[in-house]
């Protein structure tokens, strides 16, 4: 039992620690880039994730 309690554990860290790596990542990509492209993809995804309408400004938005 408490092997398995630590098995999870470390899962759990090794999920948070793959979290951070992709959250710096993006950051550095977001500076790299202006964060334009980026930001697009991170939209769609929500997008396509919650089911919901495309947002207007950036079906619309020419920039």
């Amino acid at each position: 039992m408490a092997q398995e309690a630590e098995q999870e554990a470390q899962a759990e860290i090794n999920r948070a620690k793959g979290r951070a790596e992709a959250q710096r990542l993006l950051a550095e990509t977001l500076k790299a880039q202006g964060g334009e492209l980026v930001l697009q993809k991170e939209a769609i995804e929500a997008w396509k994730a919650g089911g919901a309408q495309m947002p207007r400004v950036l079906v619309t938005g020419g920039g």
